[in-house]
């Protein structure tokens, strides 16, 4: 049997220390990609369309916070771009990437040919959901963009 001294945890101790810098350090690291994967996925599942306030309540939906939260970012045009031409993402993120890049880059959404014409969307209008056309919303987007 080893007895230890007050000099042996002190060691101990300060080896602990530094690997627990290491492990927190690793976390700040990480955290950022973690946080952008979970924005695409995200972003990528958005199955209503709805731009300003809207419900019952009349407040922005989740998914609008979401499409605003990635306009903010530094990439948010190839961000958008890449969600346009995805075949993971959903008609409805489609439209939210295409008022995207109206906002950032309108001659990237001109040469942009909708990928689901005849695919109808979720909209919401005030306190209605309804379906509509992908292509017409489109269109309308690309004359107007999303205000």
């Amino acid at each position: 049997m080893r007895l230890y001294s007050a000099f042996d945890f002190a060691e101990q101790g300060a080896s602990i220390m530094n690997y627990n810098f290491y492990i927190i350090l690793g976390l700040f690291i990480f955290i950022p990609a973690r946080a952008s994967e979970s924005l695409e996925t995200d972003f990528y599942k958005i199955n209503v369309f709805s731009i300003g306030f809207n419900g019952f309540v009349a407040r922005k939906m989740p998914q609008q916070v979401l499409y605003e939260k990635i306009l903010s970012q530094e990439d948010s045009a190839v961000f958008f771009e890449n969600a346009i031409r995805s075949p993971y993402s959903t008609p409805e993120s489609k439209l939210y990437a295409a008022c995207g890049l109206w906002e950032m880059k309108r001659y990237m959404l001109e040469k942009i040919i909708p990928p689901l014409t005849a695919e109808r969307v979720s909209v919401l209008k005030a306190d209605r959901l309804f379906r509509e056309r992908f292509e017409q919303i489109f269109q309308s987007i690309k004359q107007h963009g999303c205000n």
